[in-house]
């Protein structure tokens, strides 16, 4: 489906703004490059369906900017930071093709599962409102 409106239409030159050289999209305009900038704007390109020769080569350096366990990170000196992560799945996911990829980063989010700490019985009820 095409649409045909004005504001996706400002929609679109501002992204295209901001699409970097090596590949992706930056935050703003003349800014770095950076993944969650980059799924975003793969994302809301194909949503509005978007006919740009931009939204390949930025799947494509998520997909370089990819860890070997699957994740991507918010920037490649902190692979701790990584909730781009189901963003990229969502942008891989605009591609009628089956991607290695995005599977990758799949398995990463089911095998993932954060930082546990043991709640203390002292602290619980802590910080909770007082009647009246």
């Amino acid at each position: 489906m095409r649409w045909n409106s004005l504001a996706l239409t400002d929609v679109q030159a501002a992204l295209l703004a901001r699409v970097r050289t090596e590949g992706g999209f930056s935050q703003q305009r003349g800014e770095p490059y950076r993944t969650d900038a980059t799924a975003w704007a793969i994302i809301t390109l194909s949503s509005i369906d978007a006919d740009m020769t931009c939204i390949q080569p930025a799947m494509t350096r998520l997909t370089a900017d990819q860890h070997e366990d699957g994740s991507i990170s918010i920037a490649p000196d902190h692979p701790e930071a990584f909730w781009p992560t189901p963003l990229a799945v969502l942008a891989w996911s605009c591609s009628p093709v089956d991607s290695e990829p995005r599977r990758g980063a799949i398995g990463f989010l089911l095998r993932t599962t954060g930082k546990h700490w043991e709640k203390r019985l002292d602290e619980i009820g802590r910080n909770l409102p007082k009647a009246g």
